[in-house]
Formats: C-alpha cells, sequence, structure tokens
C-alpha cells in the first residue's frame, strides 16, 4: 500500500502543474501591444497622428512614427511617462522599458515606411488590355485557313 500513495504522490503535481509559456513576446511585439492600448487612440493606428481623439485635439498630430536618435531615448520615455501638454502621462501602466519598447517599434521599418503608389506604364492597364483583346476576337471570325478574318 504505502508504494501506490508514493506513486500517486509523485505523479499527481505532474498533472497540476500550470502550462509555462514557450516563448517571450520581442520587444517590437510588445511595443505594438502597449501602443495599441495607451496611444492609438490619439497618435493613429500606425503613429501618422490621425487617432480618432486628434481631432479633438485640434486636429491632425505630428507623426510619430519615425527613425529616433539613440541619444533621444531618455527624453522621449520621460515624455511617454510624464506627459506633456494635452497628452497624459503613462507612468502608472508602464515602466521605462515598456516605453522603450513602444519606440523601438514605433521605428520598425514597416512602420516608418511611407506608402508610395506605383506609377503605371503609359497605355491602357492590363485588365483594360485583356478586354480590349477579348472585344477584339469577337468581331473576328474563323476564315477556311483556320484563321481568323475581321469582320466588316
Amino acid at each position: 500500500m504505502p508504494l501506490f500513495i508514493l506513486f500517486f504522490a509523485l505523479l499527481l503535481p505532474a498533472g497540476v502543474r500550470a502550462k509555462q509559456p514557450t516563448k517571450r513576446p520581442t520587444d517590437e511585439k510588445r511595443g505594438e501591444t502597449l501602443y495599441q492600448q495607451n496611444c492609438w487612440q490619439c497618435h493613429g493606428k500606425r503613429g501618422r497622428g490621425q487617432g480618432p481623439l486628434a481631432e479633438a485635439l485640434g486636429g491632425k498630430l505630428k507623426p510619430i512614427a519615425q527613425r529616433y536618435q539613440t541619444e533621444e531615448y531618455p527624453d522621449l520615455v520621460k515624455l511617454i511617462l510624464r506627459g506633456s501638454g494635452s497628452m497624459p502621462g503613462f507612468d502608472q501602466v508602464m515602466n521605462r522599458a515598456d516605453a522603450r519598447r513602444i519606440l523601438v517599434w514605433l521605428e520598425d521599418a514597416r512602420i516608418t515606411k511611407k506608402k508610395t503608389k506605383k506609377k503605371a506604364k503609359r497605355g491602357k492597364s492590363p485588365k483594360k488590355r485583356l478586354k480590349a483583346g477579348v472585344e477584339a476576337a469577337k468581331k473576328t471570325k474563323p476564315n477556311a485557313a483556320g484563321g481568323n478574318a475581321e469582320e466588316k
């Protein structure tokens, strides 16, 4: 009987343990999460100053998604934590490392890259060329040699 109790005593803790996380989120991912929780309402989804509350603050805000110099980080972290002007401080909801993670996310190339419109080549778009080709094919009828002869 004591062996039976020892067996269950060893197995029980193995089934009760909580699952440990396998990976910690990257600084960029954590910065994005913090930004979406605290900043996007004023600064916009991608830090371009077009958030829904920006209008109440006097219109479009200055874009904040950009490359920052290393020496700018301490002042920007203080700004995030203490606030300035109409921007509230966030020291109650995040620490210095979290404020820095937001800056890291804002510097991400996918965020700071400006969208550029590709210039179309002169002439018709591929869709219009295809449509024109189909219309041209409808106007022709097969000739005796197997080719197409244009209708007149």
